[in-house]
Order: C-alpha cells, then structure tokens, then sequence
C-alpha cells in the first residue's frame, strides 16, 4: 500500500525539507528528486535505498541518463531484492 501511495502522490510530509542540503550528486540529481529518494528510503521496502544512492552515485546516473532506464540493472542487491513495480517507485523519484 506504501509503495502504491508512493508512486501515485509522490513523498508524504516534509520529505523535501528533510533531505536539503544533503544531496550527494547535486551536479545532475534534483533536490526534488534527492527528496524522492529519501522518502522512499522511509518505505518498508526500501529501507537503506538512500544510502545505497548516496554510495553509488555513479551507478546510479548511468540509469538516470539511460533512454530505457527501466532496462538498466539497479546497483547492488536492490535489482534482486525490489519488485518490477517498486523498480517503478523508484524511477518515477529519479525522473
């Protein structure tokens, strides 16, 4: 049901006042999309994803920048651990 919120209404609360400042790829990543991301790190499902991005930031542009992102393998364990719809949750905070 998280999930479903999620990508439907985007972050709940003060997500995006939350995460300022701390945007680890500020040269391409949104403080918009930055938000996204930490809310969504909120998510039972998705616990420690922020963290993950802020380690792998390189990893993670390359799907950014990708034509077919939904094509592209999420870094580390999360292309095994998350389901093709929370791959979309976490695109539609990317994008």
């Amino acid at each position: 049901a998280d999930d479903v919120r999620f990508l439907l209404a985007g972050p709940a609360g003060d997500a995006h006042d939350a995460a300022a400042g701390s945007n680890p790829a500020p040269s391409w990543l949104s403080t918009k999309s930055w938000s996204e991301v930490v809310a969504l790190g909120a998510l039972p499902n998705f616990r420690g994803f922020d963290a993950s991005f802020a380690q792998s930031t390189k990893a993670f542009r390359k799907i950014y920048d990708s034509a077919e992102p939904d094509k592209e393998t999420l870094p580390g364990d999360w292309d095994k651990h998350l389901t093709p719809f929370q791959k979309i949750c976490f695109l539609r905070a990317l994008r």
